[in-house]
Parts: C-alpha cells; structure tokens; sequence
C-alpha cells in the first residue's frame, strides 16, 4: 500500500499489486473501491485532488481517472506513449502529472487532453525513467526523477506560496499583485513574495465568475469573515492597519 490521501473525512491508499485499484479507509473498515476502473489496471501510484474531485494515477497504460460523487471511477485520457502516470500536482490552477519510461510532465487541458511540459526531465540510461513524485515549493512546481535522482522546477504564470503551517485559530491573510509582483501577508506581515520574469504575460483579467472558497484543488474547509477586494494594491502600511482593525480575533 503506497501514498495514502485524505479526501472528504475518508483515507485512501493505493496498492501497488493485484487487484489494481485503490482502498478507502472509514475509520472503521478498508474496502476496496477499485472495482469501476475500465479499462482494469494492475497498479495504481498517487492521486491528487483537482476541481473538487479526487484523482488516480495508474500502470500499465499510463490512464488517469476522477471519481464521481457516486464513487464510480471515470477516464480522463492519458498522455500518448507513457506507460505510468506517477506523482501528480495541482499548480496554479492546472493538474500536472509525472510519468514513465519517458519522465516527462504532462499537464491536463481539459476533454481528456494531456499536454507534454518541456522535454524529458531524466537523460540517465536503462528502461525506465520516472518524472517520480511532485511538491509545490516558493511557487513552483518541482519534480524529482529516477533514476538520476534530480530535481527539477517548473515556474507556469505568477503563483506565490506560504511554505508552512498556519498558526491555530483566526489569521489576517492578505494577497497583492503589484506591478508584475504578487505579495502575500499573514497577521499583517509579508511572507512571501512572486515576480514574474519580463517576458511572461501576465493577465488576470477573466470572464469567469469570482468563486469564493472554491480553488482549482478542493473546496476551502473553514470559515471567513470580513472579505474584501480592492480596485487597486494597497501598502504594506495599509494592510497592517487592515490587519490591527482585527487583530482581537487572532490573539
């Protein structure tokens, strides 16, 4: 049993052998939950969660499946001539995913299409080589491979990340894009920060309604209160003061 993932109060593992498929955990009981995979599998990887739904990478044909909300598997293509999708990662609102024996990165563009990233990421020799496993790090989306055993980063458009915990209880969060920066403050305090290179586009503008508690991975799970968005950036200054006006709720 490999790479477990918690997904709407459940536990899921995958298995690396027959039957092919992944197990859900209740806190109860295991069961096996594989059983709607078509076409079957031998071995599935790691799953990620994207628009809400939890994900599955598989062997031998390198598919990807979603779970529906009736807990039945459903294809969702796979990148041409792999034969293992492998670590997957939701970054900056798309879902990317490792595979073998090529070790490229594909991302998902939607309609069962998989999009090569670059080229491959491992030169070293023998059969297989994996783009193995991926984390979100300073905004960007690494990936380390086999079986070379380097890392590599990939930077997609402007993202800034809070690379630790929150503290318990209450926090004042505050993003900013100034300029072609994106500034992110906790309790007041900027802890973060993104630039995008001179040569990127950098457009934010969209027709899309504005979903709030809602991201490209899952739904947000707690509360808010007092959201605000601003016409333009404000000061650092600015957002401390936003910060002390509700400073009694973090303390």
């Amino acid at each position: 049993m490999l790479n477990p993932a918690a997904f709407n109060g459940d536990l899921y593992m995958v298995s690396y052998d027959g039957p092919g498929g992944p197990f859900r955990y209740n806190s109860a009981e295991w069961a096996y939950v594989g059983g709607t995979l078509d076409p079957p599998i031998s071995q599935d990887y790691s799953f990620a969660v994207y628009d809400g739904r939890l994900h599955l990478s598989t062997w031998p044909e390198a598919h990807v499946y979603r779970m529906e909300d009736s807990g039945a598997w459903r294809g969702v293509g796979r990148p041409a001539g792999e034969l293992e999708t492998m670590g997957m990662m939701v970054y900056n609102g798309k879902l990317y995913v490792g595979t073998l024996p090529s070790s490229r990165v594909y991302r998902y563009d939607g309609e069962n299409r998989w999009t090569a990233v670059g080229e491959p990421l491992d030169a070293a020799g023998g059969k297989y080589r994996r783009a193995w496993s991926m984390a979100l790090y300073q905004g960007k989306l690494f990936c380390g491979t086999l079986p070379s055993g380097k890392v590599w980063s990939l930077q997609a458009g402007g993202c800034v990340t809070y690379d630790h915990a929150l503290a318990p209880g209450w926090r004042h969060l505050a993003a900013v894009r100034q300029g072609r920066s994106l500034l992110l403050y906790v309790d007041g305090a900027q802890v973060a920060a993104g630039t995008l290179p001179d040569d990127s586009p950098f457009d934010v503008s969209s027709d899309t309604p504005l979903q709030i508690g809602r991201g490209p991975g899952d739904y947000f799970n707690g509360y808010m209160r007092n959201l605000q968005a601003h016409t333009r950036a404000l000061s650092e200054a600015e957002i401390k003061q936003c910060y002390d006006k509700d400073k009694r709720f973090t303390e």
